[in-house]
C-alpha cells in the first residue's frame, strides 16, 4: 500500500511540474512572438522612414545641381556615406540613361528598374546580390529617376540576436520553474499523500489511525476534520454495537407480537370473507336495482315520447279553432274575449314548445333525428334569427344586433335545426334580460366558425353553469316560474351542435351577463 500511495505521488508530481512548465513554456512563447514581431515592425518603419528621407534629399540634391553631373556626384557620395544601410544607388534620365551610379559600370547602360509614372516614392522589396532590400524609386521634376536600395539585413540580425537573448532567458526561466514546481507539488501532494493513506486505513476498518499534518492550511484544516470525523466515526460504531444488541431484543418482541397478529389475521380473514360475501349479494341486488331504474328511465322516455304524440294530435285542431276565431272567421269577439284568446293562444304555444322539446330530444337521444345536411351559410342563419326575434326584444325595450366577420366560408349541417339553436338562445338572452342589449357575434377560428351570443342578463352562477346544458335542470325554481320554460332547450342546442361536429359552452358571472357560445366546422373543401 506505502509502495502504491508512493507511486501515486511521483505521478501526481510528474503531472504539475509537466502542467507548470507547459503553461510557462506557452506563455514564453506567445511573448517572444509578439516582442519579436512587434520589433520586426519597428525596425522596419525605422528604414522606411531612412530611405524616403535620403530619397527625398537625393531629389533635392538634383534639382540643385542644375545638370552638373560632378558636382552631383560628391553630394550623393556624402549623402551616402552617412548611412551604412545604402547598398546600391543609381540615377537615370528620362530617357533611362544611367548618368550615375554606385557601380560605374552601369554608366551609360540603359535602365533595368520600373520607372514610377507620378513624382512619389514608391517601395518594393528586392534583392541585391542575394541580399533582401527594400528599394526605393523616386522621380524628379525634370524626369530624371532615382533608385535607392536599402539593406534589411541589420533587422534580421537584430532579430536573431533578440531571439537568442530570449531563448537565454526561457531556459533559465523554464529551469527555475521545474525547480518551482517540484518543490509546490511536493509540498501540496505530501499531506494529500497521508491522507489518501488515512482513508486507506478507515476504509480497512482501523478507526484508530490518525493523520500527522500540522500545516495551518486549509489540507491541515482537513485533516483535523478528518481525525475528529473518524473519533466520531469509532465513538458511532460503539454505539451502533450496543444499538444492536438492544435491537436484536426488541426484533425478538416483535417477532412475538408479529406472531400474535397473524393469528388475529387469521381470525380477521375469515370474518372478511363473511364480509365479501355480503357485499357480493349487495352488489348483485345493486345491479338488479339498477337495471330496474334503467328500464324505468326507458318506459319514462318512451311514456314522454308517447305522450308528446298524444298531445300534439288535439293540439292541431285547437291551434286552427284559436286561428279560426282570432281572424273572425267563427264571429266578432268582445275586448274581453279578444283577451281570453291571446291569453289561451300564449299557453297553447308554450305546449306546443314542451311537446316539441320532448319529441326532439327523444329523437336526438335514440338516433332518430334526421339531419338534412346541406351547404348552409352562417350569417344568413344569424341574420334570420336577429330579424325573427327583433320584435321580442324591442317590445322589452333591448336592442339586438348582429355583428359578422365578412365573407364567411359555408359549412354543412341543417339549416332549420341550426335556426332552432340559434333562436333557442337569442330567445333565453333576451328572456334573462330586462335592459341593455344582445349581441351576435360570428367569425373564423381556424378550421371552425365560432358563435357568440352575449347578453347583459342576470347571470349564472359558476355551480350551475356545468348543468346547464343537462335535461330538465332548472337554475332556480323561482326563475322558473317567473320566466317559463321546460329545462330542454339548452340540452337539445347541446345535441345539436355536436351532431354537427362543434361544441357549446357559456362564459358567466352572476349579475353581469351570459355569453353562449358554440363552433360549426367549416366545409372540408373551403378549408
Amino acid at each position: 500500500m506505502v509502495n502504491k500511495s508512493k507511486k501515486v505521488k511521483i505521478r501526481l508530481i510528474y503531472k504539475i511540474t509537466l502542467i507548470v512548465t507547459l503553461l510557462l513554456i506557452l506563455a514564453i512563447g506567445i511573448q517572444t512572438y509578439l516582442t519579436i514581431n512587434y520589433e520586426r515592425r519597428t525596425l522596419t518603419r525605422l528604414i522606411l522612414g531612412e530611405g524616403f528621407r535620403t530619397s527625398s534629399r537625393v531629389i533635392a540634391n538634383i534639382e540643385d545641381s542644375k545638370g552638373n553631373i560632378s558636382i552631383l556626384k560628391r553630394r550623393i557620395a556624402r549623402e551616402i556615406s552617412s548611412h551604412d544601410g545604402v547598398v546600391f544607388y543609381k540615377i537615370a534620365k528620362p530617357t533611362g540613361e544611367i548618368y550615375l551610379s554606385s557601380d560605374e559600370g552601369e554608366i551609360g547602360r540603359s535602365i533595368d528598374y520600373p520607372i514610377p509614372p507620378t513624382n512619389e516614392t514608391i517601395v518594393q522589396d528586392s534583392s541585391h546580390n542575394g541580399e533582401a532590400i527594400k528599394l526605393f524609386i523616386s522621380r524628379a521634376y525634370n524626369g530624371d529617376t532615382v533608385w535607392l536600395g536599402f539593406s534589411t539585413k541589420s533587422v534580421e540580425l537584430a532579430i536573431n540576436e533578440m531571439m537568442w537573448r530570449d531563448l537565454q532567458i526561457a531556459f533559465y526561466l523554464i529551469l527555475m520553474s521545474l525547480v518551482f514546481s517540484y518543490i509546490l507539488a511536493n509540498s501540496v501532494i505530501t499531506p494529500i499523500k497521508k491522507l489518501t493513506e488515512g482513508v486507506e486505513e478507515i476504509g480497512s476498518g482501523n478507526l484508530d489511525y490518525r493523520i500527522d499534518i500540522r500545516t495551518k492550511d486549509e489540507i491541515g484544516h482537513l485533516a483535523i476534520a478528518f481525525n475528529k470525523m473518524t473519533k466520531n466515526l469509532k465513538e458511532s460504531r460503539a454505539k451502533l454495537e450496543e444499538y444492536s444488541k438492544t435491537l436484536e431484543k426488541r426484533v425478538d418482541e416483535r417477532t412475538e407480537e408479529l406472531n400474535k397478529r397473524i393469528r388475529e389475521l387469521k381470525d380477521a380473514k375469515a370474518a372478511t370473507l363473511n364480509l365479501l360475501e355480503d357485499m357480493d349479494k349487495a352488489s348483485r341486488e345493486l345491479r338488479e336495482s339498477y337495471q330496474k331504474l334503467a328500464e324505468a328511465d326507458r318506459l319514462k322516455d318512451e311514456f314522454m315520447n308517447i305522450a308528446a304524440h298524444e298531445l300534439k294530435t288535439p293540439l292541431v285542431p285547437i291551434m286552427g279553432y284559436l286561428s279560426m276565431l282570432r281572424d273572425g272567421s267563427l264571429g266578432e269577439l268582445t275586448r274581453e274575449e279578444k283577451d281570453s284568446l291571446e291569453i289561451i293562444s300564449r299557453n297553447v304555444d308554450r305546449l306546443k314548445k314542451l311537446i316539441d322539446d320532448i319529441l326532439d330530444i327523444s329523437k336526438l337521444e335514440s338516433g332518430a333525428m334526421k339531419f338534412e345536411m346541406r351547404d348552409v351559410q352562417v350569417a344568413e342563419i344569424i341574420k334570420n334569427s336577429v330579424e325573427d326575434m327583433r320584435s321580442y326584444a324591442e317590445g322589452k325595450g333591448l336592442t339586438i344586433k348582429a355583428e359578422i366577420q365578412p365573407n364567411l366560408p359555408p359549412i354543412q349541417g341543417d339549416k332549420n335545426r341550426l335556426m332552432q339553436v340559434l333562436t333557442d338562445l337569442i330567445d333565453n338572452a333576451i328572456k334573462f334580460t330586462e335592459k341593455g342589449c344582445i349581441v351576435i357575434k360570428a367569425r373564423r377560428e381556424k378550421d371552425n366558425i365560432l358563435v357568440k351570443v352575449k347578453d347583459t342578463g342576470i347571470g349564472i352562477s359558476k355551480e350551475n353553469i356545468n348543468k346547464l346544458f343537462t335535461k330538465f335542470y332548472q337554475v332556480d325554481s323561482s326563475l322558473s316560474r317567473r320566466y317559463g320554460g321546460t329545462g330542454l332547450g339548452l340540452a337539445i342546442c347541446k345535441r345539436i351542435v355536436e351532431a354537427h361536429g362543434g361544441r357549446i359552452w357559456v362564459d358567466s358571472e352572476l349579475g353581469k351577463g351570459s355569453t353562449f357560445q358554440f363552433t360549426l366546422p367549416v366545409k372540408k373543401q373551403t378549408l
